[in-house]
């Protein structure tokens, strides 16, 4: 059903659409997919805030009611780390198939959740082609190789909001074993390992990956 909200959110990325198609992306709906490598593809996604329903009280910072509002989000997706089962790369990847993911507020300072509002189209607009542009682009930059992809997981502190994804060493600790480096993957093992306290359930998956790829395990449970 077509509502005001939705042809407000499809006239705002109309308006994104053209600097984004000049940056090589393509368009599907609300979101749009970049393929920087084969198998490696830049995703970004414009969201709308879910219809409330009538009983549903709103709380502020807590449940907010966000229908009205939209969000926009960044994903980079990595054939070789897809989810297993999955046969083929789909021919456009969703965002949330992503193995690294940010809001685009994040990258905001100081970094929120924000959400942008479908009754001012145009401020709206304006407002995420300047993000697009430029934080945007500057995070995509820091994943637009797998090369680099490795080295900006593995720069990451564990409480840098980089990302909003798995454990960072753990993802580089999957790219390295697809490629061989099990050394290296044991390295990233190790350092995500100690890198803080893990919860007992954690503690318990890190085991099973240590079983499985032959790691040390210093603190088994």
């Amino acid at each position: 059903m077509t509502t005001q909200e939705s042809e407000a959110m499809k006239g705002i990325v109309s308006a994104v659409h053209p600097i984004l198609k000049e940056q090589s992306y393509r368009k599907r709906g609300n979101a749009f997919n970049r393929q920087v490598e084969p198998g490696l593809v830049h995703v970004i996604h414009f969201q709308m805030g879910a219809f409330q329903p009538p009983r549903v009280t709103e709380i502020p910072k807590l449940r907010p009611n966000l229908y009205g509002a939209f969000t926009v989000n960044l994903g980079v997706y990595l054939r070789e780390l897809r989810e297993i089962g999955t046969k083929n790369q789909a021919a456009f990847i969703n965002e949330f198939d992503c193995q690294i993911r940010m809001r685009i507020g994040g990258l905001i300072d100081p970094p929120a959740d924000t959400w942008w509002r479908l009754d001012r189209p145009e401020e709206s607009a304006d407002q995420i082609r300047r993000l697009i542009e430029g934080p945007a682009g500057g995070w995509f930059a820091r994943f637009s190789t797998r090369d680099e992809i490795l080295l900006t997981l593995e720069s990451l502190r564990p409480d840098d909001k980089a990302t909003t994804m798995a454990p960072p060493r753990l993802i580089a600790m999957r790219l390295r074993l697809h490629r061989g480096e099990h050394e290296l993957a044991e390295r990233d093992f190790l350092d995500h390992l100690r890198a803080r306290q893990h919860p007992p359930a954690h503690i318990e998956v890190l085991a099973r990956l240590a079983r499985q790829h032959n790691f040390e395990m210093p603190h088994p449970p």
